[in-house]
């Protein structure tokens, strides 16, 4: 699979290194699902590793598009190994709020971040994670 990116100025939220375990959702492991997150907002950057069951990113990859079609205003994604954040928020006119927290390895590292964006940086994003439903 490959790369999920979300570009607007110099802010990039980024979902890379992308693995899917079909054994594991078979077997009723909710952790069949694990990438890592890149942000840099700003001037501040980091790198979090994300572990969730595949339905709950199918979830997120339908919500998004909703959101890029203003079907809805707020997505939210919680990973469920150290508890990282990211959440979008849009208003009617496609003003876009990306922000959350993410843990680096064993929580020894936090980036808390927020950044805007518009509803243009979304499509390319949205596109992309389409393909995982």
């Amino acid at each position: 699979m490959g790369d999920f990116d979300l570009v607007h100025g110099k802010n990039i939220l980024s979902i890379f290194n992308f693995s899917y375990f079909p054994d594991d959702e078979k077997g009723g492991n909710a952790y069949n699902t694990s990438f890592l997150i890149r942000i840099i907002s700003e001037d501040f950057s980091g790198v979090g590793e994300f572990e969730c069951d595949i339905k709950e990113f199918r979830k997120f990859a339908e919500e998004i598009n909703e959101l890029f079609e203003l079907k809805r205003f707020e997505v939210l994604f919680k990973e469920i190994c150290y508890g990282s954040t990211i959440k979008f928020k849009i208003n009617r006119i496609g003003h876009l709020e990306i922000s959350g927290e993410i843990f680096g390895t064993h929580m020894l590292q936090c980036l808390k971040f927020s950044f805007i964006a518009d509803q243009t940086s979304l499509n390319g994003f949205a596109d992309s994670i389409k393909h995982i439903i």
